[in-house]
């Protein structure tokens, strides 16, 4: 799923933290993260980066495998984001559209 947010549009400003940015996607730097309930093999991955004002927000099921790992990689989950933002068609304009 992606959530778009035209942070200046509402009259907010963009702050990050620079700690947080682990990936890339594009040029673009990202924070990727995971999330888990213990006891339960769904996983979510979150990827979140902001351009041009706008605050992206990608989240993406995944389940465990037998060794508790994620299914998918940090890698994949990254790919799948830019693949998503190449086809929304969300931002003219935009390297990825």
């Amino acid at each position: 799923m992606l959530t778009l947010w035209d942070i200046q549009a509402d009259g907010g400003q963009v702050v990050v933290i620079k700690d947080f940015l682990n990936a890339k996607v594009g040029d673009t730097p990202a924070a990727v993260s995971i999330g888990y309930s213990t006891g339960s093999p769904d996983l979510i991955w979150a990827v979140s980066f902001v351009r041009s004002g706008l605050n992206y927000e990608f989240k993406i099921p995944d389940s465990r495998i037998q060794s508790e790992a994620a299914h998918l990689t940090k890698s994949q989950v990254l790919t799948i984001a830019a693949n998503v933002l190449v086809t929304s068609g969300r931002r003219v304009g935009d390297p990825y559209c």
